[in-house]
């Protein structure tokens, strides 16, 4: 083991316990490194050293996303993508073949991460090592060679009507989670854009979002949102400027955590198996194909970028092939 491997392990296994750490920490991390290994002093003269510049791309390529505009969670995933692969894999980036990729791959299987996880570590390195042959830090891209993983296609169901009415008659009583449950029905945003919507954020009928990279759009409430919302802003006492606050006082933004719990809570009240936020963002996709609207208006209300993405949430609407066939057949 060479000095540059001893420390980059030694790093490794400290940045896995966060952003800060003990002495004792740092010393357990050095014994557990030198385990099997023995020490002898050797000559320093006449050697050059081969200088570690893992850590160092790691950190240029985070800087990037972060310039482009990924959130703080987005950066978070690849960096700990990063430092999974760098534990695993005890080469510089220039040496990394696609067996290297592969092994990982395969590491994180034996781990138990899904063929969705797994692709999602497969994206994650493909665009570090895109960048870095971009940027002339190493000649070839070893990811070239790893296909995309296959997954099961399976289609994702909404809730239907009747597990829609039963949701509601479960939240009355509960105006957070009407208006919570209502917004989300009719804007289909996502449950971290709902999170971070502010009181200025409404206007009227419509709610500005920022989603993924930033990106700002209109969603729309129908009536039944805008006074679900309405109710629920004019019963609270507080003057947090959030849109929706947690339970417990003093009341602030409430979490993502906590949204999803409050709304895993109410599917249990209901008895509405799988409740989950993403959900209700599938059933108002396809609440507005089954009733006519355009796809490209529905990639526009959901902040897609690409067709392809909403084109998913198009094949779970399945029943307008349905209506059309019994019109035309």
């Amino acid at each position: 083991m060479t000095h540059n491997e001893l420390a980059d392990e030694i790093c490794l296994r400290l940045r896995s316990r966060g952003e800060s750490f003990t002495l004792d920490d740092v010393r357990d991390a050095v014994h557990i490194c030198l385990k099997n290994v023995q020490l002898v002093e050797e000559s320093m003269e006449l050697v050059t050293v081969d200088q570690d510049r893992r850590g160092f791309l790691m950190s240029r390529f985070l800087a990037c996303k972060t310039v482009e505009g990924c959130s703080t969670k987005t950066i978070e995933f690849y960096r700990r993508t990063l430092v999974d692969f760098m534990g695993c894999t005890q080469k510089q980036f220039d040496e990394v073949k696609a067996d290297d990729v592969r092994y990982f791959l395969a590491c994180c299987a034996k781990r138990g991460a899904g063929k969705t996880t797994m692709d999602n570590y497969r994206r994650n390195l493909a665009s570090f090592f895109k960048w870095a042959t971009v940027n002339e830090w190493i000649q070839k891209n070893p990811l070239l060679q790893i296909k995309a993983i296959k997954q099961d296609k399976r289609v994702k169901r909404p809730f239907s009507d009747v597990e829609v009415e039963m949701l509601r008659v479960a939240a009355q009583g509960d105006l957070r989670t009407t208006a919570i449950i209502e917004v989300l029905l009719s804007t289909g945003m996502r449950v971290g854009e709902l999170q971070k919507c502010s009181r200025d954020s409404l206007r009227g009928d419509e709610i500005t979002v920022f989603g993924k990279g930033a990106k700002e759009r209109v969603c729309y409430l129908n009536a039944r949102a805008a006074v679900a919302l309405d109710l629920y802003l004019k019963a609270r006492e507080d003057d947090d400027p959030a849109l929706i606050v947690g339970d417990r006082r003093p009341h602030r933004r409430i979490s993502n955590g906590a949204l999803e719990r409050a709304i895993h809570a109410l599917g249990e009240k209901a008895d509405v198996p799988d409740c989950h936020p993403h959900r209700f963002r599938r059933t108002a996709a396809t609440t507005a194909l089954n009733r006519g609207m355009p796809l490209d208006q529905v990639q526009q209300l959901l902040g897609h970028e690409s067709m392809q993405t909403t084109l998913i949430y198009a094949k779970a609407a399945d029943t307008i092939v349905k209506q059309q066939h019994k019109r035309l057949m």
